[in-house]
């Protein structure tokens, strides 16, 4: 299922559930344009400033580059964990060494 698809199966299938999508005309934070927003409804009131999404389509990479996750994940290999800097001195001294 592409995005289109996803977002006509949630907004039909369950209903009181509004679909908004993020824009410059919406007033949303540009890092989100594009980004679709499912919120439960049912008394369709849009003007509530509580609405809240339950769920998200986001259609950007947030600055999580694939570089960085696979530094981190070789970093924090299983049993090569260890803390770093500040956190290893300062459980030696907790220990008394």
């Amino acid at each position: 299922m592409d995005e289109a698809e996803i977002t006509r199966y949630i907004s039909t299938v369950l209903p009181g559930v509004d679909v908004v999508v993020a824009s410059r005309e919406g007033g949303a934070a540009e890092i989100a344009w594009g980004d679709s927003f499912f919120i439960f409804d049912p008394d369709r009131n849009p003007d509530d400033v509580r609405r809240f999404p339950f769920a998200t389509i986001v259609t950007k990479d947030y600055g999580d580059s694939l570089r960085n996750r696979r530094r981190s994940r070789d970093r924090c290999a299983p049993r090569r964990c260890r803390p770093r800097g500040n956190a290893v001195r300062s459980a030696r001294s907790n220990r008394g060494t």
